[in-house]
C-alpha cells in the first residue's frame, strides 16, 4: 500500500498495475474453483461483470 501511495504522490505509475492485480485474482479464483470441483479450470475465466 505504501508503494501505491508513493506512486500517487510522485505522479508515477505504481509498480503493480490494476491489470496485474486482476490477473492475480483470476489465478486465485481459478485455483479455488479447481479445488472445489476437482477439475482443471481454463484461464481467462468468463467475464461475470454485469
Amino acid at each position: 500500500m505504501a508503494e501505491f501511495i508513493h506512486a500517487l504522490r510522485t505522479q508515477r505509475a505504481p509498480a503493480v498495475s490494476g491489470e496485474d492485480g486482476y490477473r492475480a485474482l483470476q489465478i486465485t479464483l481459478a485455483a479455488y474453483t479447481s479445488a472445489q470441483h476437482g477439475q482443471p479450470v481454463r484461464l481467462p475465466l468468463p467475464d461475470r461483470r454485469s
